[in-house]
């Protein structure tokens, strides 16, 4: 209980944060043509920015830069640095993609180059907590494992992300499994907890208010990365945490697999 008021603070910074941002991010979208056009799949009578991403990384990586300064690190500060240099590399991919297109193959090899970066600074799955078995080791299999992860996640989110509020909606919810699992476990990481699911939900009410804004390849495959990440990184002291976030993330992998 006595974390409330910073879990509060770090929420509600973080929504108000991301609300005030999002015209700039609209106003950038249409600039740089990052905009979904009216087409018969898609129920908009007009070009809508999908350039929402932009001012989740914005405000996610100031809030991350000004807890590691009062609190301290979530996790190893090298995982965290990697996961911004890797989203921010992964926010270029997906803006390239809303701009000019990508081909299938192509983004899926520039996610996995992306995927390598949280990879190097240790954001791996070394280990996996079975019901009744405890905590097995992956040995050599945890680079395939741990890749394979990464672009789950991505994809996932990527994919899911055609309905108003689902792929943001989704990402909330796997925020708030991740957040049960460390709940009076990890204290810093239930704050980080409380960052991410803030700018999502700030992002959540331009999302839903008009269709104002999307979040575009750049923004889902941000989100996607840094669940990834993040319940990585947060599993090394809570073992259950990953299987919590797959879990959560149980309808778009579905989705993803069938498509």
């Amino acid at each position: 209980m006595q974390q409330l008021p910073a879990l509060a603070l770090a929420l509600l910074a973080t929504l108000v944060a991301t609300r005030l941002l999002m015209p700039l991010a609209r106003r950038l979208g249409h600039h740089w043509g990052l905009v979904d056009r009216p087409s018969w799949r898609r129920r908009q009578k007009e070009a809508v920015p999908c350039s929402g991403g932009l001012a989740i990384y914005v405000v996610v990586v100031a809030a991350a830069t000004t807890l590691w300064l009062t609190v301290g690190p979530a996790f190893a500060p090298g995982a965290i640095i990697a996961l911004v240099v890797a989203g921010l590399c992964v926010l270029v991919l997906g803006v390239v993609d809303d701009r000019f297109g990508l081909h299938a193959e192509k983004k899926l090899l520039g996610q996995a180059i992306v995927a390598t970066i949280p990879m190097a600074a240790g954001l791996t799955l070394e280990s996996l907590w079975l019901p009744g078995l405890g905590v097995v080791q992956l040995g050599p299999a945890s680079g395939s494992i741990t890749l394979l992860w990464y672009l789950g996640f991505i994809n996932s989110i990527n994919l899911i992300d055609g309905l108003d509020g689902l792929a943001g909606g989704i990402v909330a919810f796997v925020i708030c499994a991740i957040f049960i699992g460390v709940a009076g476990i990890d204290p810093v990481g239930m704050i980080w907890s409380a960052v991410f699911f803030g700018a999502v939900t700030g992002f959540l009410r331009d999302n839903l208010s008009g269709q104002r804004i999307f979040l575009g390849d750049a923004g889902s495959m941000l989100l996607g990365l840094w669940l990834a990440g993040l319940a990585l990184g947060l599993g090394a002291s809570t073992p259950t945490v990953p299987w919590l976030a797959l879990c959560a993330m149980l309808v778009p992998v579905l989705d993803t697999v069938s498509t």
